[in-house]
C-alpha cells in the first residue's frame, strides 16, 4: 500500500521533490526528502587524447636517440674540462704516462661515470615529463641506444681536446720532457674482431652508465606512475563510481 504523498499547498495538485537523473531529465519521487545527494550527476566519459600512430612513435623515439647522442659532445668537453690531465713523458718510442695507475687515473674515469649517471638520469626525466604522450617500450630503447652514443661520443670527444697538441709537442720535444696528456679511459679495443680496422671499443664498462642510468630511472618513474596506458586500463573511461542511493518511499 503506498503511503500518502503532501498535496498542493494552493491546491493545484500533488507535489513532489525533483531530483535530476545521469540523462539530464528531472525525476519526481514521491514521499522523498531532499537528502545530501540532492543535485548528485552520474559521470560522464572523460575525454582523452588520442594516442599517436604507430609511426609517429617510432620517428620520436629516433629523434630522441640522435638528440641524446650528439648530446655527448657537450658532456665530453665538460668531463675533458674538470677531469685531471696527466703528465707524460717523451721517450725515444713515443709519449707515456709518468703514473698510468695512479690516483688521478682513477680520477679521470670517476668523473665520466658521475657525469654519465646525472646526464642518463636527466634525459630519462625530460624525456618522462616532455614526451608524456609517447611514453612506452619505445622510449626504453631510444634511450638505450642514445645513451650508448652518449657515451661513446663522450669519451672519443672529451679525449681527443689537446690530443693533437700533446701529440704535437711529443714528437718535437726533447726526451724527458713533461706533456699534459688529456683524460682517457681504459678501453679495450675490438682488434681481434676487426670492426673498422680496430677503431670501435668494446661497448661495456663505463661507456654504459649512461645508458643504464636512464633506463633505470624511466622504468623507476613508470612504476610509481598511476596510468591506465601503462597499466593496461580501459582507455577513455572514468573509474567506477557507485552512485548515490536515495530512500525510497514506504510501501
Amino acid at each position: 500500500m503506498t503511503s500518502a504523498t503532501p498535496a498542493d499547498p494552493a491546491g493545484g495538485g500533488a507535489s513532489y521533490p525533483t531530483y535530476p537523473g545521469s540523462d539530464g531529465q528531472s525525476y519526481a519521487y514521491p514521499g522523498a526528502e531532499p537528502g545530501p545527494w540532492a543535485g548528485y550527476t552520474a559521470p560522464t566519459t572523460l575525454a582523452v587524447e588520442p594516442r599517436p600512430s604507430g609511426k609517429a612513435r617510432g620517428l620520436t623515439a629516433l629523434a630522441v636517440a640522435a638528440v641524446i647522442a650528439v648530446l655527448g659532445l657537450p658532456l665530453g668537453w665538460i668531463w675533458s674540462s674538470f677531469a685531471p690531465w696527466l703528465p707524460g713523458v717523451i721517450e725515444s718510442d713515443g709519449l707515456f704516462l709518468q703514473q698510468p695507475y695512479g690516483e688521478q687515473r682513477a680520477g679521470q674515469e670517476t668523473w665520466f661515470i658521475l657525469l654519465s649517471i646525472g646526464a642518463g638520469v636527466l634525459f630519462a626525466i625530460v624525456a618522462w615529463v616532455a614526451l608524456r604522450r609517447f611514453r612506452g617500450p619505445l622510449m626504453v630503447v631510444a634511450l638505450a641506444v642514445g645513451g650508448i652514443a652518449a657515451g661513446w661520443i663522450a669519451w672519443r670527444f672529451g679525449h681527443n681536446i689537446g690530443r693533437g697538441h700533446a701529440l704535437a709537442e711529443a714528437r718535437h720535444g726533447k726526451i724527458g720532457q713533461v706533456v699534459m696528456i688529456p683524460p682517457d679511459l681504459r678501453i679495450k679495443q675490438t682488434g681481434n674482431i676487426g670492426l673498422w680496422h680496430g677503431w670501435l671499443p668494446y661497448l661495456s664498462g663505463v661507456l654504459l652508465y649512461l645508458a643504464i642510468a636512464a633506463i633505470i630511472t624511466y622504468l623507476l618513474i613508470a612504476s610509481f606512475t598511476a596510468s591506465p596506458r601503462l597499466v593496461g586500463g580501459r582507455r577513455g573511461r572514468a573509474p567506477a563510481t557507485t552512485p548515490p542511493h536515495t530512500e525510497s518511499a514506504q510501501t
